[in-house]
């Protein structure tokens, strides 16, 4: 039987309004355990987001490392989203639109249904998934 390898949560998934956030956060993560697997860690979502933020590569895995939970991040992140310009947002929601079926083919993909447009907090603290690769 093979090992269990984690599975990002939806991209459609949002940590304090961001979609893609706790899918980069748990892809990140995964990098940092040496779990990525087949995955793409920073893909160009990751990147956007991460620019979008105001924060370097370096400094998003410091704040994974230093952080167990998304609990811990949004302490972090939250000033820097309060921050965002209203064309930042407008570039936030294009993004979404842009990449909508990007977002439903990853959750068929990994198992999932595809996902009305905004995924309850709830889902933010159950972190990742896992599957069988």
């Amino acid at each position: 039987m093979r090992e269990k390898a984690p599975i990002p949560r939806s991209p459609r998934t949002e940590i304090l309004g961001i979609p893609w956030l706790a899918r980069a956060v748990d892809k990140g993560r995964m990098h940092l355990a040496g779990t990525l697997g087949d995955y793409e860690f920073p893909c160009p979502a990751d990147v956007f987001i991460l620019r979008l933020l105001k924060l370097s590569l370096a400094d998003f895995l410091s704040l994974l490392a230093a952080s167990s939970n998304d609990e811990g991040l949004d302490l972090t992140l939250a000033p820097r989203i309060s921050d965002l310009t209203s064309r930042e947002r407008i570039s936030l929601e294009v993004f979404s639109i842009k990449n909508s079926r990007l977002f439903d083919s990853l959750d068929i993909e990994e198992g999932r249904k595809p996902m009305p447009e905004k995924v309850s907090s709830e889902e933010n603290l159950s972190g990742p998934k896992t599957r069988t690769q």
